[in-house]
């Protein structure tokens, strides 16, 4: 793919430019259909889906070496942000809190954090016994698959992957596949350290009639997932309803921060228009990156929403947050 694609420095580029590449050979082919169609689509989302799998692989690689450096910035800055710092039990901080976190990234940091702040005296995980990403924990979305649809308590604290995780795993539901929005859920959990040859043995395993695949959406993809049409993807019920939710959130915050996220090209108007222009006029919009102020600053030139916010004093551009 990558000899295809030269200019392509990142994964999601070059899953975007196949995709595009396909588009293109179907375009000069008109309403015709036939065996080479179908093999030059299988090949392609087979190409997708090993991507997903390298991405998985390749944060699962690096979280090791995570874990002992990047990770105590979480503990140390954002968890306390979020919970009011340590100490409290899981459940009154969660409860307490009076915001909500979302996130684009597919690692696992932030929930890795939050399990190493609240142990017992004895360094076991308060949390141990309960769905992580359940209604009463983190209220991602999904009972590590004990429900088949995606359910977020509202107006509680939640914390919203946007792009799925790795980790995260999701096939059409093996026991109803009659119901489009069904699928099953799996997880690999963040407590234990991740393990690449366990992950290989559990792609290796077969099924009946469905396989696991990664619940990750690239950013261009989300725009397919959360559309009217999003096809027939593992990971689009997912995608679709949390983007719904996340954008709830949206509607009712009094205050916004955005951490380090450098409005890409691939991936700008879909988040600006869908997210970050949903909040009140009057929200407080801080947007704080770690690289080109101006640069950001650029971006965001062409969406009229956020230049009246900052000409009315809203929206903030600050170089750090914490």
């Amino acid at each position: 793919m990558a000899t295809r694609f030269p200019d392509a420095d990142t994964l999601d580029k070059l899953v975007n430019l196949c995709e595009e590449d396909f588009n293109a050979f179907r375009s000069e082919r008109g309403v015709r259909w036939e065996n080479s169609d179908t093999e030059q689509e299988n090949l392609t989302f087979e190409q997708i889906l090993n991507a997903k799998i390298a991405t998985t692989a390749l944060f699962f690689d690096k979280e090791t070496e995570a874990r002992k450096t990047t990770l105590e910035g979480y503990k140390e800055y954002l968890l306390p942000s979020v919970f009011g710092g340590r100490g409290a039990h899981w459940k009154s901080a969660i409860s307490d809190s009076d915001c909500s976190v979302l996130t684009f990234n597919y690692d696992r940091l932030f929930e890795i954090a939050f399990l190493d702040s609240f142990r017992d005296t004895q360094g076991s995980i308060k949390v141990e016994n309960w769905p992580l990403y359940g209604k009463c924990v983190l209220n991602s979305g999904f009972e590590c698959g004990l429900d088949k649809r995606i359910e977020i308590e509202p107006d509680n604290f939640c914390f919203l992957k946007l792009h799925g995780s790795a980790g995260w795993w999701a096939r059409t539901c093996a026991t109803n596949n009659q119901t489009k929005d069904l699928r099953d859920y799996g997880e690999h959990s963040p407590i234990v350290p991740p393990d690449l040859p366990d992950l290989e043995q559990f792609l290796q395993r077969k099924p009946q009639d469905y396989e696991w695949e990664p619940l990750i959406a690239f950013p261009h993809e989300k725009q397919r997932f959360t559309s009217r049409h999003p096809g027939k993807f593992e990971q689009g019920p997912y995608i679709g309803k949390v983007w719904e939710h996340a954008a709830q959130v949206l509607r009712k915050a009094t205050e916004v921060t955005v951490i380090g996220y450098s409005f890409a090209l691939i991936d700008r108007t879909h988040m600006v228009e869908n997210l970050l222009c949903k909040a009140p006029k009057n929200a407080k919009i801080r947007i704080g990156f770690f690289k080109d102020k101006e640069a950001v600053r650029h971006a965001l030139e062409g969406y009229q929403d956020l230049q009246d916010r900052e000409e009315q004093g809203h929206l903030k551009f600050i170089h750090k947050i914490f």
